[in-house]
């Protein structure tokens, strides 16, 4: 009787085992995929930020905006530049 009890006791135990180990492979595996998408969207983003920087460089430079300013907004080059202030 006890060995029987000893024996449904330990093939349960080694059931549960074996389910435990089958999730704790899934968590895993689960993980590293959710690591990878992170990864990626960390890469995706660090290209925009880079991009973004380059765009800002250039729209920082003087050339640029007076490019724009004349070419794309069809703005005049004032002749004389006004010093001081109107009042």
């Amino acid at each position: 009787m006890k060995k029987l009890f000893f024996l449904k006791s330990l093939v349960g135990l080694m059931l549960f085992l074996t389910f435990f180990k089958i999730y704790l492979h899934n968590q895993v595996i689960h993980i590293g995929y959710r690591l990878q998408k992170l990864q990626y969207k960390h890469e995706q983003m660090s290209k925009k930020r880079d991009r973004l920087a380059i765009e800002l460089a250039q729209l920082k430079s003087y050339k640029k905006v007076k490019e724009w300013a004349l070419d794309d907004r069809k703005m005049k080059v004032l002749s004389m530049v006004l010093s001081g202030t109107m009042f």
